[in-house]
């Protein structure tokens, strides 16, 4: 809003970053008093520590690449002009997935206490959380597929031959979102469990 210059753009994102992370950590030290402590290296943890901690980073290295690895396949594969029939509605339509995050941030919490208190809930909780992904998930990537090639058509200089070469990366990307979505929902499901 107050600058277009790189370097603030990129200053203003740590700086969030840094404040999330703090606010997540008051949260935290809120409800568990125990981390006010110094904390206590104790080397019987270790092995289960190191083991957990491996698998987690291997998952979230892996959703990373997952996520990522399509733009490279693309830029190989395609001429270097093609590409942006693939990247700009990939750029467009990625933003549908604020949805399932948004879901999830509310879902996690839900699914770990779940986990430790109730253990037979946590299954319906599951199927409720997908239920109602679907449920708005639904209308909205199909309104995407619907109105995004049109939208690219009005908004671009060549849009009637953008729309063209990008009619079908449209279908297949919004059907990929849509999928991505409950992929999510069951990825962070095994996160709570504990099970990376």
């Amino acid at each position: 809003i107050f600058s277009r210059q790189l370097d603030v753009m990129v200053l203003v994102l740590i700086v969030g970053r840094f404040v999330e992370m703090a606010a997540y950590m008051l949260g935290c030290m809120a409800t568990m008093p125990s981390l006010k402590r110094a904390p206590v290296f104790r080397r019987t943890e270790m092995r289960a520590l190191i083991g957990f901690g491996s698998w987690m980073t291997l998952s979230n290295a892996t959703v990373g690449v997952m996520t990522f690895i399509n733009r490279f396949i693309i830029r190989m594969v395609c001429k270097l002009g093609e590409g942006t029939y693939y990247l700009i509605p990939e750029e467009i339509l990625v933003r549908a997935l604020m949805i399932p995050r948004a879901w999830n941030d509310v879902l996690f919490p839900a699914f770990v206490t779940s986990f430790n208190t109730q253990g037979e809930k946590t299954g319906e909780l599951f199927e409720k959380g997908m239920l109602y992904l679907l449920l708005v998930m639904t209308p909205v990537t199909m309104l995407m597929a619907l109105v995004l090639p049109d939208f690219l058509a009005f908004w671009l200089a060549d849009g009637k031959l953008f729309m063209q070469k990008s009619m079908f990366v449209v279908q297949c990307l919004t059907l990929g979102i849509f999928i991505h979505g409950f992929g999510r929902v069951a990825w962070f499901f095994v996160q709570a469990a504990g099970r990376p």
